[in-house]
């Protein structure tokens, strides 16, 4: 069986910073993450604050790419 990730929220642009600001979130620990959009503008990267799992730390990540057609 797989695995899946909901979210929900809005996002703005400050500068070359997409910033998310998650309202709601399948897993908590996502509400309140970061974003980072690559320089060439086709992955974005949204991650969680560290967080224990496991015993140790680990940091979440989510990886959106663009894909050109």
């Amino acid at each position: 069986m797989g695995t899946f990730l909901a979210y929900s929220g809005s996002y703005h642009l400050d500068g070359s910073d997409v910033i998310h600001e998650e309202a709601i979130s399948l897993y908590p620990n996502w509400v309140g993450g970061h974003a980072a959009l690559s320089e060439d503008g086709r992955t974005l990267t949204l991650s969680t604050d560290p967080i224990v799992a496991g015993g140790r730390p680990s940091v979440q990540r989510l990886l959106w790419r663009r894909v050109l057609g």
